[in-house]
């Protein structure tokens, strides 16, 4: 098997690590290993068929601990932040392939004693997987149609910490592959895992916290900001064509605490997709702007970083050119500040968890 064959190689250059140079490698940092065995959520009918197997995961991951030189370091305990890699397999490697991933990670404490403790984990990346939908050659995979698609993934994690720096741990997790509608079929997989974890473990240090961080939401009651973005998504796996969508999206949030906000908003939204609608409905089409132009309302809720923001909102449309079934919809987002006022946009737009297409943009804060 691929992957307890890589599981031996990566704990064989871990352990090695940690035993020859654990006194030159900075307290900071922690590596990682997890192995896990779970299954795929059969959201489709079709899946209890193609898939008679467990799913099998490994991750290497090298996480480093925060200093305090961010005001939300402080806020947030003191997590750790880092990268990693991940080998997928899912159960059907004939029909599903494997997943090669690389993410970006954020491991948060929830409960840090001496001897144990709990803690959750995300991670948000990029996945290429080698098996895709083909007419010909795998017409069975409904779920992946691109090599390249989003990765992400959240963990449960309780660890206890052993001799010499070393961490063992469980952790239950989930994980999801989807390219966004950008190619179809595009069911997307969904997953869940029992992971065993292996880690060295940051001791005790003395901290670097700075009072002169200007924390964004300080002294604010309310956040405002204007979001410009543009996506491409395809409506139907028989069509050859991708439509533009543009967006402009208003938010106010309202910070709970410095780590929390709640968010309202509206939608301004030119989906080029609604064409297929038009044709479906057989109804005559003539483009026109407002022929694809709906508006809608959200709500949602905001975590606030000193130079990001990840934002979970649930909205509905309000008003539409032609009757639509989904008339509810989703984004997951994440704001990059490149100063106090300007910021980039990430999003995965959804409908009811189901992927719709990906957004990128730019956004500005009053």
């Amino acid at each position: 098997n691929m992957i307890k064959q890589y599981l031996l190689l990566a704990l064989i250059i871990v352990t090695t690590t940690h035993l020859k140079a654990q006194d030159s490698i900075p307290n900071r940092w922690q590596p990682e290993i997890r192995y896990g065995k779970g299954a795929i959520l059969d959201h489709y009918a079709t899946l209890l068929f193609l898939v008679r197997k467990p799913t099998q995961n490994l991750e290497i991951n090298i996480l480093r601990k925060t200093n305090g030189s961010k005001r939300w370091h402080a806020t947030y305990g003191m997590p750790s932040t880092g990268f990693g890699y991940s080998l997928y397999n899912f159960g059907n490697p004939e029909i599903f392939g494997y997943a090669n991933s690389l993410y970006r990670m954020s491991n948060f404490d929830i409960i840090n004693k001496k001897k144990w403790g709990i803690s959750v984990t995300q991670q948000t990346g990029l996945a290429y997987i080698n098996k895709v939908f083909d007419f010909d050659t795998n017409m069975y995979n409904l779920y992946i149609s691109s090599k390249f698609n989003a990765y992400f993934s959240f963990k449960l994690n309780m660890h206890v910490n052993i001799f010499n720096h070393v961490q063992l741990g469980q952790s239950f997790a989930v994980y999801h592959f989807s390219n966004g509608n950008f190619q179809m079929p595009n069911y997307g997989i969904n997953s869940f895992a029992y992971n065993l974890i292996i880690k060295r473990y940051r001791p005790p240090y003395q901290h670097n916290f700075r009072n002169d961080v200007k924390h964004r939401v300080a002294d604010k009651k309310i956040l405002f900001d204007i979001i410009n973005t543009y996506g491409m998504k395809k409506k139907s796996a028989y069509s050859p064509h991708r439509y533009l969508v543009h967006s402009l999206i208003f938010n106010a949030d309202i910070p709970v605490n410095k780590k929390h906000a709640l968010n309202v908003g509206a939608d301004y939204i030119n989906d080029g997709s609604f064409v297929e609608l038009y044709k479906m409905k057989n109804v005559a089409y003539q483009y026109k702007y407002n022929k694809n132009f709906f508006t809608g309302v959200h709500i949602g809720y905001t975590f606030l970083f000193d130079d990001m923001t990840v934002r979970i909102q649930h909205g509905i449309k309000t008003t539409q050119p032609i009757v639509d079934s989904k008339n509810q919809f989703s984004r997951i987002s994440t704001n990059l500040f490149l100063s106090d006022h300007h910021f980039v946009n990430f999003a995965l737009s959804t409908h009811f968890f189901k992927a719709e297409f990906i957004e990128l943009g730019y956004g500005y804060r009053i």
